[in-house]
């Protein structure tokens, strides 16, 4: 399927939902995006991270975590570390999404592992701006997809979103979350690199929509075990 994307002529705005396993190394791939837009002269990309999950043991394997940062909120450590490395101005709060954060939002990127938060996401579009578009990712042990398409009802360039493409999602229960005590039971459940075969993917897909203002599709998926990633056509 055919995604476009209008120009955006200010700061792009982004909401990221979730900065655990792809959400963590997705934040990386926008500060990429960010320097390579400043390089060409647009003026970049503003972030606000929503996360209420701090920092385990379990997650300085596959995340982007380290040890010294257990015990503090994922968005907050994360932000902080890129603000003062690349000297950006992103913002993070430690609560769970809500409507009013996509408020003229043009970009949001859901990283999360539950159904309600991507069903909240969906039935708040109307508070979101009619070209804002949605990007999702989602993952197993082994593989993962990433979907990205329009939000707005009224967006004059339409392309189906995560919900739309996938409805199932709205009524399917979670998969309990089992939060890893250890390190081998983490690495067992999902492999190690596939977040961040994810986000570089996730990260170049975007790259390309907004360099190019459209792509030829508005789905992949990632498998690990076998090193693909595959393009799905609508």
């Amino acid at each position: 399927m055919l995604m476009k994307w209008p120009a955006i002529q200010g700061r792009l705005k982004v909401v990221m939902v979730g900065a655990g396993g792809n959400g963590s190394e997705m934040l990386s791939a926008l500060a990429k995006i960010d320097s390579g837009l400043r390089a060409f002269g647009h003026k970049g990309i503003d972030v606000l991270v929503l996360d209420d999950d701090v920092v385990s043991e379990a997650n300085c394997y596959r995340q982007k975590f380290w040890f010294q940062d257990i015990g503090q909120y994922k968005g907050l450590v994360l932000v902080h570390r890129l603000n003062q490395v690349m000297g950006l101005n992103w913002k993070a709060i430690p609560e769970k999404f809500t409507p009013e954060y996509i408020v003229n939002a043009d970009l949001i990127i859901s990283c999360v592992d539950n159904y309600e938060a991507r069903k909240l996401i969906y039935q708040s579009k109307d508070q979101a701006s009619p070209h804002a578009i949605w990007m999702d990712l989602g993952n197993g042990d082994k593989f993962g997809q990433i979907v990205i398409g329009t939000l707005h009802d009224e967006n004059p360039e339409p392309c189906s979103n995560v919900v739309e493409l996938y409805p199932e999602i709205l009524i399917t229960e979670d998969i309990p979350n089992k939060n890893s005590c250890s390190a081998i039971e983490s690495l067992t459940r999902q492999d190690l690199m596939l977040n961040q075969m994810m986000a570089c993917q996730a990260g170049n897909m975007l790259w390309q929509l907004i360099r190019k203002g459209s792509i030829s599709f508005n789905e992949l998926r990632v498998d690990s075990e076998a090193c693909e990633v595959l393009t799905v056509n609508g």
